[in-house]
């Protein structure tokens, strides 16, 4: 790679890695005001009781399925303004393995709104818990990886070190399969895994990633 090129790749990453984290963390952080009043059920709610929600306030459905589809859209830039940024490696492999996750919980929120009144009450709860799964410990988890491994291309220390911090309970979060306090680190890992992005971004416009390969 030349070095005008490197240059362009430079400025690419300052330019980019910002826009694509603020949209992901802000979107998502506006889920809940276009979610509707409606509280949502658990996943291991009676299938009636998922199905009487999904039916009466598909809209809200819908538009937490937008709302999660902006947000992750702004992870996949965030994944490839630095993907090749030295210290990453294939870890992009991983950030976009995270996006395809929540675009199947996305996908399953447009399903439902849009045909589960004439679905079964089983059908609606199976492909809405479905996608609990997929946009929760499933995007979490490989969330939390793509922190794990890329927190090798900035060169502050603290970056690094709060990088592995917010991995743990990403990697946590699997519990959440074996008992329902587990959930927790679903919550907990997202946040962490999104303000990691955050700072990871700003460094980058200050300059602190290491160079991109060539």
């Amino acid at each position: 790679m030349s070095t005008a090129e490197t240059t362009l790749d430079h400025r690419a990453v300052r330019l980019t890695a910002p826009v694509g984290a603020a949209v992901f963390l802000g979107s998502y952080l506006a889920v809940d005001l276009v979610a509707g009043d409606a509280e949502r059920p658990l996943p291991d709610a009676p299938a009636t009781a998922i199905f009487d929600y999904v039916t009466g306030n598909a809209t809200g459905v819908a538009m937490t399925g937008v709302m999660q589809l902006v947000s992750v859209l702004g992870l996949a830039l965030f994944v490839h303004a630095v993907r090749r940024v030295r210290g990453t490696g294939a870890s992009h492999l991983v950030g976009y393995a995270a996006v395809v996750a929540m675009c199947l919980s996305v996908t399953a929120s447009f399903v439902t709104a849009a045909f589960g009144a004439d679905l079964s009450a089983s059908t609606v709860a199976a492909i809405t818990k479905g996608g609990f799964y997929a946009g929760g410990v499933g995007h979490v988890v490989l969330l939390g990886t793509y922190v794990w491994l890329t927190r090798g291309a900035f060169r502050a220390r603290a970056i690094r070190i709060f990088g592995a911090v917010a991995a743990v309970p990403a990697f946590l979060s699997l519990s959440s399969l074996l008992f329902y306090y587990g959930n927790a680190f679903i919550l907990l890992g997202r946040l962490l895994g999104m303000a990691w992005i955050i700072v990871a971004a700003v460094a980058a416009v200050r300059g602190g990633v290491r160079r991109v390969a060539s």
